[in-house]
C-alpha cells in the first residue's frame, strides 16, 4: 500500500500513487537526487503550510485570549467571538448536502480545533460569566484569494454577526457555534 504522509495537505495526499498489488522486491535504480530533493521539498511546504495555518488560526486565538482574560475578568460584559468557518463543521463535512472536494486540509482542520477550542474556553470561562462563541461568516467578497474574490457575500453582514456575538446580553448563549445570521451552525 502506498504510504500517505498525514501531515501533507490533501491537494499532496491525493497524488499518492494508488496501492498495487505486492510484488516480489525487485532492485531499481536510485531516483535521482533532485527527484527525491523535489519530493522532499513538497513534503516540508506541507508541513510549513500546517505548521503556519495552526499557528495563526489556532495558537493565535491561544495566546490572545490567555493574554485577554485578565482584562475580560474586571469586565461588566466580557465576550469572546472566535471567527471560525463552515468548512470547521464535522457535521456538514461529513453531511452529503454540503460537498467539500478534499481540499484545504489544514485550514478546515484548523477550524475544526478553533471550535472544539471555543467549547472548551466556553466551560472553562462560564464560571467568570464570560460568553464565548464561534462565528460562521460565510463566504465574503474579500481579496483573500480568488475563491473569496468571486464570493458574493458583504464583508459588512458577517462583520454585523462578530458585533451581534460580543454585545449579547448577560443571558446570552455561550458555547454556541452561530452565523452570520444568527442562526446555529452544527459542530
Amino acid at each position: 500500500m502506498a504510504a500517505v504522509d498525514w501531515f501533507a495537505p490533501a491537494e499532496i495526499a491525493e497524488r499518492a500513487p494508488a496501492p498495487q498489488r505486492r510484488r516480489a522486491p525487485t532492485r531499481r535504480p536510485a531516483a535521482p537526487v533532485r527527484s527525491r530533493r523535489k519530493a522532499t521539498q513538497r513534503r516540508v511546504r506541507g508541513h510549513i503550510v500546517w505548521m503556519i495555518l495552526f499557528a495563526l488560526l489556532l495558537f493565535g486565538v491561544v495566546a490572545v485570549t490567555n493574554a485577554f482574560l485578565p482584562a475580560l475578568r474586571r469586565s461588566a460584559h466580557p465576550r469572546i467571538v472566535n471567527v471560525s468557518s463552515g468548512t470547521g463543521s464535522l457535521t456538514w463535512a461529513t453531511g452529503p448536502e454540503f460537498v467539500h472536494e478534499g481540499r484545504f486540509a489544514a485550514y478546515r482542520s484548523s477550524k475544526a480545533a478553533l471550535n472544539a477550542l471555543t467549547v472548551f474556553y466556553a466551560h472553562s470561562l462560564a464560571g467568570d460569566g464570560i460568553k464565548v462563541n464561534a462565528l460562521a461568516p460565510g463566504g465574503r467578497r474579500t481579496d483573500l484569494n480568488s475563491r473569496a474574490a468571486a464570493a458574493g457575500g458583504d464583508p459588512a453582514e458577517a462583520a454585523a454577526g462578530a458585533v451581534r456575538l460580543a454585545l449579547l446580553p448577560d443571558d446570552g448563549p455561550t458555547g454556541e457555534f452561530l452565523s452570520w445570521d444568527g442562526t446555529s451552525v452544527p459542530w
